[in-house]
């Protein structure tokens, strides 16, 4: 039975495994499949530029480029949340900590004006 590394030239085998990694992220909605798919996308456009590429290398590679997609993704993540934590559209208690104000009424009880 042959090697199935040596009868799947490595572009094509990281070409496929960016569509499978790609499919997966389109039900899975979580990004992480988008990075994984990112990294193999490329890695096969090295492939198909850098042929006889050794397998050890484009896995190490791989691996590489995955860490810097991930990397890459979770400062994206980590800087839009910040600008949601900001965000009080909706928290009206929130958004008046800290103004000054003049009252128009003396306030009586709960209520004020």
């Amino acid at each position: 039975m042959p090697d199935f590394f040596s009868v799947l030239a490595p572009p094509w085998f990281w070409l496929c495994l960016g569509f499978v990694l790609l499919a997966l992220e389109l039900a899975s909605t979580s990004a992480f499949f988008l990075c994984v798919s990112s990294a193999a996308f490329l890695l096969a456009g090295l492939t198909f530029a850098v042929p006889g590429l050794p397998w050890l290398w484009t896995f190490s590679l791989f691996a590489l480029l995955l860490i810097s997609a991930s990397w890459v993704w979770w400062r994206f993540l980590y800087r839009r949340s910040g600008d949601a934590r900001g965000n009080l559209l909706n928290a009206r208690d929130r958004r008046i900590i800290g103004t000054v104000a003049v009252l128009s009424e003396d306030s009586s009880g709960l209520s004020g004006r």
